[in-house]
């Protein structure tokens, strides 16, 4: 799957294969479990995604909630767009490092 057509975060993981779905739902636990309060979860851009609601931030530059994070199963790998990294140059160096104690 490139791109659902889904529309609830339940009906995306319905489509995937059984293995690709435990694969996303033990992703999409943690990142639940880390993810800041005032984030809404949703289907966006064809993947599951928590953005800063438009009720929070409503000035845009596309009208649309900013992304914070992503998640979604590609055609042959599953990603992690991690968008609030990239906001901010300390969070992307802690990530950067972690990472590379981590071995990746």
């Amino acid at each position: 799957m490139v791109s659902s057509k889904a529309t609830t975060v339940a009906d995306y993981l319905a489509e995937l294969p059984a293995g690709r779905r435990d694969e996303i739902e033990k992703v999409l636990d943690v990142v639940r479990s880390a993810m800041p309060t005032g984030y809404r979860e949703g289907i966006g851009y064809g993947m599951i995604g928590w953005v800063v609601p438009l009720a929070d931030h409503p000035d845009t530059y596309n009208k649309q909630p900013l992304a914070y994070a992503g998640l979604a199963a590609q055609k042959h790998y599953n990603s992690l767009y991690l968008t609030c990294v990239y906001a901010s140059k300390e969070r992307t160096e802690r990530l950067k490092a972690a990472a590379a104690a981590a071995g990746k």
